[in-house]
């Protein structure tokens, strides 16, 4: 049951169904505290940071990714610590602790870097291209977005992928250089097309709307908001 809930918890997740994600979530937190099992806290501890983190409950976000990183301390994960050390880095940078952010973010590349994880180090890469974004040190930020993207589509993840070419799109909005945007975001939308990534597509249309108004084809922002509209109200009732 334990685990049962957990997945269960992921699908809503990946559906953007935040509030029944969380519910699920926490069903399987209780469950695993009653086994006092480690594997069960960890999932459902990561689940919710996850939906933390997209639902911008920084203050909660911390206090969870920290416990995450205290019970992985104690088991000796040295995999989930630098995940955590990544989330609380993420969960800085929202609060507008920059510098917080970037301790804990090489906290947890230097953990990932030993361990030699690709998939953990996309993460760090994409947490540093995040800092530097918001500090406006867009071609610092572009150098590290590229290599978390390159990890990504090698070990073919598709969700992190998408998230990749959109933040490499931010960076060429910021800079208003729209067709370098478009490209980025297109590449997006044809990796959420592929995998039929809905939540991601909502997103993705937005986004190449966004771009196409800072270029003037107001047409076709309108034909791409047209798209994302349906998408994202289906996702939210």
């Amino acid at each position: 049951k334990m685990e049962g809930e957990f997945q269960i918890g992921r699908v809503y997740y990946d559906q953007a169904r935040r509030t029944l994600s969380m519910e699920a979530g926490l069903r399987s937190l209780a469950i695993a505290e009653k086994l006092n099992s480690y594997e069960g806290k960890k999932n459902a501890l990561n689940l919710i940071a996850k939906i933390q983190i997209h639902s911008n409950q920084s203050e909660d976000g911390i206090k969870t990714a920290r416990r995450n990183y205290n019970l992985a301390k104690a088991e000796g994960d040295s995999v989930e610590m630098a995940l955590m050390a990544n989330f609380k880095g993420i969960f800085k940078n929202k609060m507008g602790e920059r510098d917080s952010a970037f301790y804990f973010t090489m906290q947890s590349m230097s953990i990932n870097k030993k361990l030699n994880v690709e998939k953990a180090l996309a993460y760090n890469y994409n947490s540093l291209g995040i800092h530097h974004y918001r500090n406006k040190n867009l071609d610092t930020a572009f150098f590290y977005f590229r290599k978390a993207l390159k990890i990504r589509k090698g070990l073919k993840l598709p969700n992190l992928t998408i998230e990749a070419y959109n933040n490499l799109g931010y960076v060429f909005l910021m800079e208003k250089i729209a067709d370098s945007a478009i490209v980025y975001f297109n590449k997006g939308i044809d990796v959420c097309l592929e995998y039929g990534k809905k939540n991601n597509l909502g997103v993705a249309y937005k986004n190449i709307s966004d771009a196409y108004e800072i270029a003037g084809d107001h047409q076709a922002a309108l034909v791409a908001i047209k798209k994302a509209i349906p998408i994202t109200d289906s996702l939210t009732g």
